[in-house]
């Protein structure tokens, strides 16, 4: 199975929005290929994500989630990582795997990426030793799951049922106590049945049932790895009490950091805020600039397309900018400072990021309007 260009490009906004949580085969090979650097520069995920090294941030992001994804307690899961194919296809993904994990993929989070570098060695260890075990393949993204490894599987008591019905009656003499004796095992033989059949909805419950908990304790586990690279931080306490954040949020800039930008510079990002917190896509749009950019991506039907789906899919949003310094650059003003954004899922599910931000502002029909954004 291969991606056509509408899979890539809903794979690459995935990956942007921090959504992907399961990947099928073809899916998870776009992406090792992408973070290894393989990612071509005609196909792929390269001409919608970039270069790997070209956002840190979000290779950062696109790591976390191969993390959540491939790995558990220190070991690769090697169902979700693809290897359930033949034995030249598992070597081809572990060569991937290796590829896509190596330390030198990343300076700043080689320290992150050697223990998952060496728990694919020690999986590609085990492979050597015994090629020809296999491994159930995984569902492709947002499925619910797998199903239990006896989902399906027929149960043969034939054999085991005859030998239980000699033993037990060969040294009864009489017919009326053989056949009692018949239709008690037969009784017996039935309820095994129905039990051992109920068994993937027990297992189905029993998987609900710890859920909650379990999620919570697995994502403990791997946030505590040695030397892995923070989750972004949440922004404050304006999203915990449900609250979006007040146009004064974006405090003034400091004198002494720069120039102090017009008033109308300054309030356009403040009213971006508002919008993107209310959802409000017509006032975000209206203060973007005829060809909008954010890091790598741009054009206003990009823009329109992304925050589209955010607003739909999203229950509460937050975004606060704190604007430290702005230079005049010609007719344009470039606004940087940090943000704190939080994005909350139904279900519990939630984004948030921080770190640096940069506004590029230019003048437009006698407006100030946002032409580029870069974090």
């Amino acid at each position: 199975m291969e991606l056509d260009g509408n899979d890539l490009r809903d794979l690459a906004l995935s990956l942007r929005l921090v959504e992907v949580e399961r990947l099928n085969e073809a899916e998870l090979r776009a992406v090792l290929a992408w973070v290894s650097g393989r990612g071509g520069a005609e196909g792929g995920l390269t001409p919608l994500l970039g270069p790997p090294g070209a956002e840190p941030f979000l290779l950062e992001q696109v790591y976390w989630q191969l993390d959540r994804f491939l790995f558990a307690e220190d070991e690769l899961r090697e169902a979700a990582a693809g290897l359930g194919g033949d034995v030249v296809q598992r070597r081809i993904q572990y060569r991937r795997l290796l590829a896509a994990f190596h330390p030198d993929r990343s300076e700043a989070l080689a320290g992150w990426l050697t223990p998952r570098f060496q728990a694919v060695q020690r999986s590609y260890r085990r492979f050597r030793e015994a090629p020809e075990k296999r491994f159930a393949p995984q569902p492709r993204l947002g499925h619910s799951g797998g199903q239990p490894r006896w989902w399906g599987r027929r149960i043969g008591l034939g054999a085991g049922l005859r030998m239980l019905v000699q033993n037990q009656l060969q040294g009864v003499r009489h017919l009326e106590a053989k056949l009692v004796g018949l239709a008690a095992i037969l009784a017996l033989a039935v309820v095994a049945q129905v039990y051992i059949a109920q068994a993937p909805n027990r297992w189905a419950q029993a998987e609900q049932r710890e859920a909650q908990g379990q999620g919570a304790a697995l994502d403990a586990v791997s946030e505590a790895a040695t030397n892995r690279p923070e989750r972004p931080a949440a922004p404050g306490s304006d999203a915990a009490d449900g609250r979006a954040p007040e146009r004064g949020s974006a405090d003034a800039i400091d004198p002494a950091s720069g120039h102090d930008a017009p008033e109308q510079v300054t309030d356009v990002i403040r009213q971006y805020q508002l919008a993107f917190a209310e959802g409000d896509i017509q006032t975000l749009m209206r203060l973007l600039s005829d060809q909008p950019r954010e890091n790598a991506d741009q054009g206003r039907d990009w823009f329109r397309r992304t925050y589209t789906r955010i607003f739909g899919r999203s229950d509460l949003r937050s975004l606060q900018v704190d604007m430290e310094m702005a230079e005049p650059d010609g007719d344009a003003w470039i606004v940087s400072g940090r943000f704190d954004l939080e994005i909350h899922y139904p279900g519990g599910r939630q984004v948030a990021m921080s770190g640096p931000i940069r506004y590029r502002l230019i003048p437009q029909n006698q407006e100030w309007h946002i032409a580029g954004i870069d974090y």
